[in-house]
C-alpha cells in the first residue's frame, strides 16, 4: 500500500512526536509498502530553520530511503503568541493540501497534525478522495487550551473547537490514541464509536535506550559529585508541565539546607525563561537548566539521574499523557510524580509501584519527597527496576510496531 504520513514535527527535530512518526515510517517501509512523509522545514525548538535547509512552497527530501515532502509554513521561533501559532498551524494546512492533491493519491493517510485547525482539512480531503484515514490524536483540544486558561472554558471559542473535532473523529475511519483514558474520553465527549477507537501507546526503541551507571563520563563534564543527589526533569517546559514549581522546590531545599540535591531542567519552552528569571533572583545554585540533548546521549544522560521529575500544572488532568515518561521508565529510574492524583499519569504511577506522587503545584510535598528519597538508595533501585521493567511490557517499540502492522494490515483488507 501507499502510505502518506502526514505530520508537521520530524527529524532531525529531537521532538519525541517526529522521532516516532520516523521509526513508524521505517517500520512501514521494511515492510513492504511505499511511503510519503509530508512535514515542515525543521525548525523546532529554536525556531530558526536548521543549515542545509531553505524554505520553499514545498521540497522534496530523501531521509534512510523515505521520502519526505516539507511544505512551507510560517516560523514563529520562541515566540509563543497565539497569533504566531495559529498562521503556522494555517499554513502547513493550505501548502500541505494543495500538495496531497498534487501527488499520487495513497491507499492511507496517517494524520498526526494539529487538532481543529489542520486535522479536519486532511480528514475532509480523505473523505474527497476515498482514502482510509487515520486520525493520530496525541493531545486532546480544545481541552489543552482550556487548562493552560489560554481560551475561556465552555466558551464560544471552545464549543466550536469541539465541535469540529468532535466532527474529525466522527469522518475518520480510525481514531488512534495512546491510552485506554483517551479511549474513554472520546466516546464521552466525541460520541466516538468505540469501533472506531484504537489504542496504541507511545514507545521507545528499548534497545537504544537502557538502563546505565549514574557515574558516567556526562555527568562529569557536567561536574557534579558522587554524592550529589540529581532530580532530573527532561522534557518541554511548556504552560501544561507546571514545571515552574521546581524553582520554589529548589528554594525549599536550600531553606532546609540541603545541598547534596540537584535539580538538573533539561529542555525548552515558554516556562524555561520566566524560571530562569526567577532561580536567578533568588541565587539559587541548586537548581540547573540545560538545553535539549543530542538524542544519542539521551540513554547517558538520564541515566546520571537517581530520580526523575513528572510535573503538570494543577488544570491539567487528562488532556494528554506526558510522553517524557516513557523515556523516564525506559532508563529505569523512579518517578517523583507532582500532578493530580486523579490523572492517567499520576494513577500509572501509583499502580505500577514506580514512583511517588504529591499534589500538583506543591514545592514543600516536592522537598519533602527529595529529602526522603536522598536517605533511601534501595529504595529508589527496587522502583528503578520496576519502572524498567513495566517499560518492556507496555512501551518498547516491538509491541507498538506489532499493533501497528494489524492496523495497517486491517485498512488494507478494508479498502
Amino acid at each position: 500500500m501507499k502510505i502518506a504520513l502526514i505530520c508537521p514535527v520530524f527529524p532531525p527535530e529531537i521532538m519525541p512526536a517526529g522521532i516516532m512518526l520516523s521509526q513508524l515510517a521505517k517500520y512501514l517501509l521494511s515492510v513492504g509498502h511505499e511511503v510519503m512523509v509530508y512535514t515542515t522545514f525543521p525548525s523546532l525548538p529554536e525556531g530558526n530553520v536548521f543549515a542545509g535547509y531553505e524554505r520553499h512552497l514545498w521540497r522534496l527530501y530523501n531521509q534512510d530511503g523515505i521520502g519526505v515532502t516539507r511544505c512551507f509554513s510560517f516560523v514563529y521561533g520562541r515566540d509563543r503568541k497565539r497569533l504566531n501559532r495559529i498562521l503556522a498551524h494555517l499554513s502547513f494546512t493550505i501548502t500541505v493540501t494543495v500538495r496531497l492533491l498534487l501527488d499520487r493519491k495513497p491507499d492511507v493517510f496517517i494524520v498526526e497534525t494539529f487538532p481543529v485547525i489542520t486535522s479536519p482539512w486532511i480528514v475532509v480531503l480523505a473523505r474527497l478522495l476515498r482514502v482510509r484515514c487515520v486520525n493520530y490524536v496525541q493531545d486532546l483540544y480544545p481541552e489543552v487550551l482550556e487548562d493552560a486558561g489560554l481560551i475561556e472554558r465552555d466558551g464560544y471559542i471552545s464549543k466550536l473547537a469541539r465541535l469540529v473535532d468532535r466532527l474529525t473523529c466522527t469522518w475518520a475511519d480510525v481514531n488512534l490514541v495512546p491510552d485506554d483514558s483517551f479511549k474513554e474520553f472520546l466516546t464521552r465527549s466525541r460520541g466516538t464509536q468505540e469501533s472506531r477507537i484504537v489504542v496504541i501507546r507511545n514507545w521507545i526503541d528499548g534497545s537504544r535506550i537502557q538502563p546505565g551507571d549514574r557515574e558516567n563520563p556526562w555527568r562529569e563534564l557536567q561536574g557534579i559529585p558522587s554524592e550529589t543527589l540529581v532530580a532530573m526533569f527532561a522534557g518541554t517546559v511548556g504552560v501544561a508541565s507546571g514545571a515552574d514549581v521546581l524553582v520554589e522546590a529548589a528554594r525549599e531545599l536550600r531553606m532546609r539546607g540541603w545541598s547534596d540535591i540537584l535539580i538538573l531542567c533539561i529542555g525548552e519552552g515558554v516556562l524555561k525563561g520566566p524560571m530562569l528569571e526567577e532561580a536567578k533572583r533568588f541565587g539559587l545554585d541548586n537548581i540547573r537548566f540545560l538545553p535539549f540533548q543530542p538524542e544519542e546521549e539521551l540513554a547517558l544522560v538520564q541515566s546520571t539521574a537517581d530520580v526523575m521529575l513528572l510535573t503538570l500544572s494543577k488544570k491539567h488532568v487528562e488532556s494528554s499523557v506526558p510522553s517524557k515518561l516513557i523515556t523516564y521508565l525506559a532508563v529505569g529510574r523512579p518517578v517523583l510524580c507532582s500532578a493530580d492524583p486523579v490523572s492517567p499519569v499520576a494513577k500509572t504511577i501509583q499502580n505500577a509501584n514506580i514512583g511517588w506522587v504529591v499534589p500538583p503545584g506543591d514545592s514543600v510535598a516536592l522537598a519533602d519527597s527529595l529529602g526522603e528519597l536522598r536517605r533511601n538508595q534501595r529504595r529508589r533501585r527496587q522502583m528503578g527496576m520496576r519502572a524498567r521493567e513495566y517499560f518492556e511490557k507496555n512501551y518498547d517499540i516491538l509491541m507498538a510496531m506489532d499493533k501497528w502492522g494489524r492496523l495497517v494490515r486491517m485498512l488494507a483488507e478494508e479498502s
